[in-house]
């Protein structure tokens, strides 16, 4: 049988309490028996006779409390650091040997060849035109000028800007000494008008005057009025004459036939109002396209065909370049100031910067030798004077086709100026 600690301990506790009592009792009677040498000097008293100490009964066992082992005292585990977790190596394929590539130079990139197409075979024809060296003293420049005023509905206020700007247009004429004299028609091609010389229009009293008509000025007296003559004698009458007589009225026909009206007032004052030795200048102005039935080269041809040297004929044209709900474009106007060498400018513009442009170019063509045509791109133009070629001293402008003399190369009065060159076919 195996004891328990708490048996163990209870056995150890009752053999401990019977010992306790033996030697109680033992030493109550040693304590009475003993000592002779001790006088007794207690009084007697009769004590009661007890027969027997009372049995006490034994306290109840109290159960010990369990002794508690000590828990042992542990010890710490020491810290064990983790063993690292290595990974495994890799197992690397060997690397094949990759042969070296060898480097090869990239081809040059050639850039193809564009393809040409085949040149066109110009074919050429060599121009020649002669000219009589003019007096290069004072008035020894002749022009005469055409002013083709549209005088449509729309063309009220392009009429008074001509007039208000025309002194900027005529004053490089007076400066130089110019022999010019002007006329004036409408783009009206109608029976009352059709390139007749008007008087132009009385601005307040609204009334259309025709010259040659009976009771109104005559054309050729008209004409005198709006000379250099005129100018020389009275300029302030001169300048109010012409803004007088440029206001055509806008009560003519709305279908604008400029080049047709040109053509019809040669055919009837050819004899009197061009002057061969001039030059001949055409002005139109209108804010609408060229409706003359015949093509424009045939208007341009005809015109040019009055004078001896055709060059000495040019068309200026201030039409419009873009097209409004108010105009529209005159191209066949353009076209034929580019065929006879002429400029053109916007009826949109500044009228006295356009006056302006137009008088100088016409002033630049009285010391030069306008041409027929403009010489074809890159081939030469040969100049000659009484036959010996001259290599300097002349410059060629080909914004109006003209060889023009430097100052100290003019050749002498009479000299017979020559000048070759070469145009397409």
């Amino acid at each position: 049988m195996v004891f328990t600690t708490f048996t163990k301990l209870l056995f150890i506790a009752s053999l401990l309490i019977v010992l306790s009592a033996c030697q109680q009792e033992e030493f109550f009677e040693k304590t009475y028996l003993e000592g002779t040498d001790v006088v007794d000097t207690t009084p007697d008293i009769d004590l009661p006779i007890i027969d027997e100490i009372p049995v006490v009964e034994p306290t109840a066992v109290v159960e010990p409390t369990p002794v508690v082992e000590p828990t042992a005292v542990v010890e710490p585990t020491a810290v064990v650091e983790p063993t690292p977790v290595v990974e495994p190596t890799p197992v690397v394929e060997p690397t094949p040997v990759v042969e070296p590539t060898p480097v090869v130079e990239p081809t040059p990139v050639v850039e193809p060849t564009p393809v040409v197409e085949p040149t066109a075979v110009v074919e050429l024809s060599l121009v020649s035109e002669q000219f009589v060296q003019k007096n290069v003293g004072a008035n020894s420049g002749k022009v005469d000028i055409l002013w083709v005023i549209d005088n449509s509905g729309s063309m009220g206020d392009e009429q008074q800007a001509i007039a208000k700007n025309f002194k900027y247009f005529i004053n490089a004429f007076i400066n130089k000494g110019a022999d010019f004299k002007m006329a004036i028609t409408t783009t009206d091609t109608t029976t009352k008008y059709n390139g007749n010389i008007t008087c132009g229009y009385d601005y307040y009293l609204r009334l259309t005057r025709v010259c040659g008509t009976p009771g109104n000025i005559s054309s050729d007296e008209l004409i005198y009025k709006l000379s250099a003559e005129a100018a020389n004698y009275d300029l302030t009458d001169f300048l109010d004459d012409f803004m007088k007589y440029i206001y055509v009225g806008a009560r003519g026909s709305s279908t604008e036939r400029g080049l047709k009206a040109t053509s019809s007032f040669l055919s009837k004052y050819n004899q009197t109002f061009l002057r061969d030795e001039a030059f001949f200048a055409v002005i139109v102005v209108s804010d609408e396209q060229d409706q003359s039935p015949d093509t424009v080269a045939n208007y341009v041809n005809y015109i040019r065909s009055h004078k001896t040297n055709e060059g000495m004929a040019k068309i200026y044209s201030i039409v419009a370049n873009s097209a409004s709900s108010y105009n529209t474009i005159g191209s066949r106007y353009i076209e034929a100031s580019n065929l006879t060498g002429g400029i053109h400018d916007d009826i949109k513009k500044d009228f006295y910067e356009t006056l302006l442009n137009i008088g100088g170019s016409i002033i630049e063509l009285l010391d030069s030798f306008a041409l027929a045509q403009g010489p074809y791109a890159g081939t030469e133009v040969i100049v000659k004077v009484d036959g010996v070629v001259m290599n300097s001293g002349w410059i060629f402008n080909a914004d109006n086709n003209s060889i023009k003399f430097n100052e100290d190369s003019i050749p002498a009065e009479g000299s017979i100026i020559t000048i070759d060159y070469y145009v397409q076919k």
